[in-house]
């Protein structure tokens, strides 16, 4: 039978970036989204470097029962999945008040439960085909508490401490868990979540998801050898200054986030277990290589 990469959120930016690091490798492909449109889009693009199947699943993933639905409808199609990409989520800008209500629980139910949910019925089916690789994409957002995002940084916290979790209890299991955390990235989530007009969105601090995806798959062949099939088990955090965040010197990484959102409450954190993977390339705030 033959393998899968399942990818959430598919249809852009880093989602759709990660899936075509798949396609180049001739693995076969799930894209899941709401847009089937955007979607057909993708494989259409995608077919020009695979040789391998792209099948397309349309569904809204914010709905309580989304992760059973999308595992049965893997299960009724044959889709044998070894790797999982939790992608999908989205963000809301704004005071907790001043939200529609019901979008912070909306936007906790695609972020964390979906995830979660995912997350624990595709572990047991690796586990019993004795190999599996589980992606949750998480943020630099989960290193401290923002305001007027505060559900969303929550959320990212979450799925930082859950894979950095699940992955320990997963060891000496050919099952591993990454989460990858990236900062801000030119993708359509800023438009969404309202914040594409803030500078933490703009100027040298935001990376392309192309990029993105390439640092995730450079950090997977640096712990594991080449190909995306050997997986990384780690937290990968892309670029100099966000690993200053992870760290909790986001003034030392010339963080906007103070100015745009009124405040922000550094969290110190040790990440000794966790790979950080960075670029070679000149940090463009302080003109240095790299930092300690």
């Amino acid at each position: 039978m033959q393998s899968y990469a399942l990818v959430t959120g598919a249809s852009t930016g880093i989602g759709r970036e990660i899936a075509s690091c798949f396609a180049k490798d001739q693995i076969p492909l799930i894209l899941v989204s709401r847009q089937i449109e955007v979607l057909e889009k993708v494989r259409f693009d995608l077919m020009e470097v695979s040789k391998q199947p792209i099948e397309l699943i349309s569904m809204d993933l914010s709905h309580p029962q989304a992760a059973g639905e999308l595992c049965r409808r893997t299960e009724d199609l044959g889709f044998e999945v070894e790797y999982l990409v939790n992608n999908a989520g989205f963000g809301n800008f704004g005071n907790v008040q001043d939200l529609p209500e019901g979008k912070d629980e909306e936007l906790l139910q695609l972020n964390t439960v979906t995830l979660t949910g995912l997350t624990e019925r595709f572990v047991s089916k690796m586990l019993e085909q004795g190999r599996g690789r589980i992606l949750n994409v998480a943020s630099t957002a989960a290193f401290q508490p923002i305001p007027n995002m505060a559900a969303y940084a929550a959320s990212k916290a979450y799925v930082l401490h859950y894979s950095e979790a699940l992955a320990e209890e997963l060891r000496g299991t050919e099952v591993t868990v990454s989460a990858l955390c990236p900062g801000p990235t030119a993708t359509d989530f800023g438009k969404r979540a309202g914040v594409e007009m803030l500078p933490f969105f703009e100027g040298p601090l935001v990376m392309t998801a192309d990029r993105v995806a390439q640092l995730w798959q450079q950090a997977s062949q640096h712990r594991h050898g080449k190909g995306l099939e050997q997986g990384c088990d780690t937290t990968i955090i892309t670029r100099h200054y966000n690993k200053l965040i992870a760290q909790g010197k986001p003034a030392q990484a010339g963080l906007l986030i103070c100015a745009a959102s009124g405040g922000l409450w550094p969290q110190q954190r040790r990440l000794e277990a966790g790979y950080i993977q960075e670029e070679a390339d000149i940090c463009p705030l302080c003109k240095q290589p790299g930092h300690d």
